[in-house]
C-alpha cells in the first residue's frame, strides 16, 4: 500500500509533511479561514470531480488547460491527445493540476498535485489506467464506444500523489 506525502501550510509557511506524518485528520484552520484537508479528503474531492485545470510550460510560456483525469491508487492518470498541452508535456514533465469542488462562496474545497507527468508503459498498466477512466465517470455517465477509442488513441500519462494538497471552507462564519 502506498502511503501519499502531503504539504501542509502552517501560518504562512509550507512544510513538508512525511508520509509517516501525513495528517489522518483536518487541521484546525484559523478562525474563519481555510481548513486544510486530509488525504482522504483530498482523495475523496478526487474521486468526485473528476476534472481540474492542468498547468504546463512551453517555450518559457505557462499554459493552462482543462482536463479530464482519473484517479489511480497511488496517481491521477491524464490523456492526451495531439495538441500544446502533449507538446509542453513532452518538452517539460513538470506539472500542476488543480480541482475545485465549489458549492458556494463559502463552501468549496480545492485539491492541488504538482510533479512529474510520465507515461503510462506497457498492457497491464494501460489497462489499469483506461479502466481508472471508465470508473471515474461511471457514477455519471456509462462511456461510448467513441470515448473508449479516444482514450486508447491518446497518450496516458501518470502524476504520483506525493505532492498533494488540499484546502476547503464550509460555511465559515
Amino acid at each position: 500500500m502506498t502511503t501519499v506525502a502531503t504539504r501542509r501550510t502552517t501560518g504562512d509557511v509550507a512544510e513538508d509533511a512525511s508520509p509517516e506524518h501525513a495528517p489522518a485528520e483536518r487541521e484546525p484552520a484559523p478562525r474563519g479561514g481555510p481548513l486544510t484537508l486530509s488525504v482522504a479528503e483530498c482523495r475523496a474531492v478526487l474521486a468526485r470531480v473528476g476534472w481540474g485545470v492542468l498547468a504546463t510550460v512551453g517555450d518559457d510560456r505557462p499554459y493552462g488547460v482543462p482536463v479530464g483525469y482519473a484517479l489511480g491508487s497511488d496517481c491521477v492518470y491524464l490523456a492526451s491527445g495531439p495538441g500544446r498541452k502533449r507538446r509542453n508535456l513532452e518538452a517539460n514533465p513538470l506539472v500542476c493540476l488543480t480541482v475545485c469542488d465549489i458549492e458556494t462562496y463559502d463552501c468549496w474545497r480545492s485539491v492541488v498535485i504538482e510533479g512529474e507527468a510520465t507515461p503510462v508503459v506497457g498492457i497491464a498498466a494501460h489497462a489499469v489506467a483506461v479502466a481508472a477512466f471508465i470508473a471515474q465517470r461511471a457514477p455519471r455517465a456509462r462511456p461510448g464506444a467513441t470515448d473508449v477509442r479516444r482514450l486508447l488513441a491518446a497518450r496516458l500519462l501518470r502524476v504520483p500523489l506525493d505532492a498533494m494538497t488540499g484546502r476547503g471552507r464550509r460555511d465559515a462564519p
